[in-house]
């Protein structure tokens, strides 16, 4: 077994789409990271982010990631790739003995995770899937109230996430349901894990889909209600489609009524504990949480389980198959076996 490595991670990123995100991220935190290695087959993307970013001098640039792999020097990896190169990437990644933090979704498919899973375990890598919003404090003291059944057991929950659909080109991957594209997938992703780490494991989920074939081949929108088996209802909205009249990129807005109050989130975090009476806004710079890249750092020195690890990463990824398969078949369907 490779010996654990100690900080600075040696690290390199893989993907310069949403990997310009991690590369700032990692370069906030150089007690942490040394970014060794970027990796990008797109020129302009390379020098988009060269412009973006002041790379240090011993960050190499590449466009074929083994290179990065086959170097020992590397501990770590971050992989940015589309949802199809999930796969591959990570189980090359995991057999050359480096950590991973790979951008949600884990994988297309339940198979396709239970792959990239048994790679990481059969080579004693760590696993950490990027369910970012897990980190923000606002989520973060969300979950912490839900927990701590402060305001009683949650009974139902409202919450959507609009996005304009910024990739045109039929090019590009997004477009593809094969290789991975549609709203529920590549965006409301983040509020289905949101709600299984609020509210915990789902029973059942029926779903409803449209589709904008001009643009794209996945679903452009989806209205969804999902049963949690501790019975908790949650209808959730998504779309693609969205111009503007809702921010155009927000995936900030949540209700959550409980027994004894109310849960409010959009951009802010009110609770109200009496009707039309109490209302308490949540002062969230009191509530700061470690950011996504210090824990998966500590996570790698350390040997501990990452907050969203690959099995907690595949239960979402099933939960989004089960939506799936409700869209196909027009029926609800009970949840778990979806593949």
């Amino acid at each position: 077994m490779k010996s654990t490595p100690s900080l600075p991670l040696s690290v390199a990123v893989i993907g310069g789409g949403f990997g310009r995100f991690h590369i700032g991220g990692i370069l906030s935190e150089p007690d942490r990271f040394a970014l060794k290695a970027f990796c990008d087959q797109n020129p302009a993307v390379v020098e988009e982010i060269a412009r973006q970013f002041s790379l240090p001098p011993s960050c190499a640039v590449r466009a074929d990631y083994h290179a990065v792999l086959d170097d020992p020097a590397i501990d770590a990896v971050v992989v940015s790739l589309p949802h199809h190169l999930h796969e591959t990437a990570c189980v090359e990644a995991a057999e050359r003995g480096k950590h991973i933090l790979l951008d949600k979704p884990i994988a297309r498919t339940v198979d396709e995770a239970d792959r990239i899973i048994e790679a990481a375990r059969r080579n004693s890598v760590t696993l950490m899937i990027g369910h970012q919003m897990r980190f923000y404090p606002l989520f973060r003291k969300m979950h912490d109230l839900i927990a701590s059944r402060a305001l009683g057991r949650p009974i139902y929950a409202e919450t959507c996430h609009h996005q304009k659909f910024y990739y045109t080109t039929a090019s590009n991957w997004r477009v593809k349901a094969s290789t991975g594209g549609g709203c529920v997938i590549g965006s409301g992703i983040h509020n289905i894990d949101l709600m299984r780490w609020f509210f915990g494991e789902p029973a059942e989920v029926f779903a409803l889909g449209v589709h904008d074939l001009a643009r794209l081949d996945g679903e452009a929108a989806a209205s969804i209600s999902i049963r949690f088996q501790q019975g908790t209802l949650v209808n959730f909205t998504c779309n693609w489609v969205c111009h503007g009249a809702m921010d155009g990129y927000d995936w900030g807005e949540w209700a959550v009524f409980c027994e004894k109050g109310d849960i409010s989130c959009r951009r802010g975090l009110t609770v109200g504990r009496e009707y039309g009476k109490t209302v308490e806004t949540v002062d969230l710079e009191k509530h700061p949480c470690e950011s996504i890249w210090t824990h998966f750092a500590d996570c790698v020195v350390n040997r501990t389980e990452p907050l969203i690890n690959g099995p907690d990463a595949r239960r979402s990824l099933a939960l989004v198959r089960d939506i799936y398969q409700s869209m196909e078949t027009g029926r609800p369907v009970s949840c778990g076996g979806a593949r």
